[in-house]
């Protein structure tokens, strides 16, 4: 059973929930469906402080019906704040990606405010600009990759990230290379030059990052 059925399953027991908790967080919230908040409102009780409720639209994965209200939410205006500080990202990556983002956006012809894009001035810190290099093969991208996170792993950790790869394929590549793999269980402390997939990086903070196969 997947996480959808899970909550249908659960929905038909609802009369029979007890409120246990005083107070719910629930991170990622683009994500929850109009049944999954019902359940958490199910399960706590009403009062002040009671939901917390975090997420970004512009991050949905899952597109479900969301509506709060149906859900016995009801947020008031005054309780409901918009985060506009961009806390991961510099100004300096905003800026380029969102340079590639709009060239790429006018060959699409897609509507203007059709993207939601945070100003990157918005963004509470700076760092090096982004630089993007060309080679004539992959191997010769991780050949220079490799050299350069091998110099930077005396001042921190370092990854290397390999676009349009599974997660099974970069795991072959880095037993090859004996190089540690982002998979979900990887501890940084295990090394200083990790490999991974695109999708494995989120969420982590490394101190230099090269991005292989952009194209």
């Amino acid at each position: 059973i997947d996480h959808l059925g899970l909550a249908v399953v659960l929905s038909r027991h609802l009369r029979d929930f007890r409120t246990r908790y005083d107070h719910v967080l629930v991170d990622e919230m683009q994500d929850f469906g109009t049944l999954e908040l019902e359940i958490v409102r199910t399960l706590v009780k009403e009062g002040p402080n009671d939901l917390f409720l975090c997420g970004d639209l512009a991050q949905r994965v899952q597109v479900k019906h969301q509506a709060l209200e149906v859900a016995g939410i009801v947020i008031p205006k005054a309780d409901a704040v918009q985060i506009k500080k961009n806390y991961r990202n510099s100004r300096e990556i905003l800026k380029v990606a969102r340079h590639v983002l709009f060239g790429t956006l006018a060959t699409l012809e897609m509507p203007p405010g059709e993207v939601e894009l945070l100003e990157p001035e918005y963004s509470n810190f700076s760092s090096p600009l982004p630089v993007a290099l060309h080679a004539d093969s992959l191997g010769h991208e991780f050949a220079f990759a490799y050299q350069m996170a091998s110099r930077a792993a005396s001042r921190g950790s370092v990854c290397i990230a390999i676009a349009g790869y599974s997660l099974r394929d970069i795991q072959e590549f880095g037993k090859r290379c004996d190089l540690p793999v982002l998979d979900g269980m990887t501890a940084l402390e295990n090394g200083r030059v990790f490999l991974s997939d695109l999708e494995q990086t989120k969420g982590f903070e490394f101190d230099e990052m090269y991005i292989l196969n952009c194209r």
